[in-house]
């Protein structure tokens, strides 16, 4: 939600994107709009997710291939801290995971109704950098998704810097370090951003990741 804080009250925010590395990939599409009189920079909101994705990891001496279907509607609040913003939202989330060859004792096995939790910080650092922190947490799976990004102006609505994820669950630990561009106009309502770097996941070597992201307002 890194664009919420500077949309409007009647605004709506679309955002989309994928990510892919060797034995992995990341898409998603969601919506995010205003809830009980808030907006989108201060108070309720609500968010509609859908995703895809795709991992894989050893078990037991074999390698078990996962790809997962989601979907997730969650209410949240957003309010100002200091200088900065604090966005919370809770949601109900359903995953289908389909694991080849069949692993019983993963937690992410077949349909799943579960509860996530998402926090999301942005901090000014400087007049011309910013701090942003995101993290999400499904409890049941204990599946966990951090990252952290220094933004730092680069030009004309253009912001750059490192970004580091961390992410996992009982079946598979991933630690991902690399750079990001967003900002790109593609549009009067559409921005585009590109991120790309290293990813290290226990039980496999080192590889590149790449992904895009897209978002925009009506």
């Amino acid at each position: 939600m890194l664009a919420a804080s500077a949309a409007s009250a009647q605004e709506r925010l679309w955002l989309a994107g994928t990510e892919l590395a060797p034995g992995s990939s990341y898409s998603y599409a969601g919506l995010l709009m205003p809830a009980f009189g808030g907006h989108l920079g201060e108070g309720f909101i609500q968010r509609y997710w859908v995703d895809y994705l795709t991992y894989r990891y050893d078990s037991d001496g074999r390698r078990i291939e996962a790809e997962g279907l989601g979907a997730e509607a969650a209410l949240g609040y957003v309010t100002p801290v200091g200088s900065g913003q604090l966005s919370t939202t809770m949601g109900i989330l359903y995953r289908d995971t389909t694991l080849s060859p069949d692993d019983p004792d993963s937690a992410a096995r077949g349909a799943q109704w579960r509860l996530r939790a998402q926090v999301e910080y942005n901090q000014p650092v400087s007049e011309s950098a910013e701090l942003g922190l995101l993290g999400s947490y499904v409890f049941g799976q204990r599946g966990y998704w951090t990252r952290a990004r220094l933004g730092m102006d680069v030009g004309p609505g253009l912001r750059a810097g490192p970004e580091l994820i961390l992410q996992g669950d009982p079946d598979y630990r991933a630690v991902q370090y690399g750079a990001f561009l967003a900002g790109l106009q593609l549009s009067s309502t559409v921005q585009a951003g590109i991120r790309a770097g290293i990813r290290e996941q226990r039980d496999e070597s080192r590889r590149g990741y790449v992904g895009v992201e897209f978002t925009g307002h009506w």
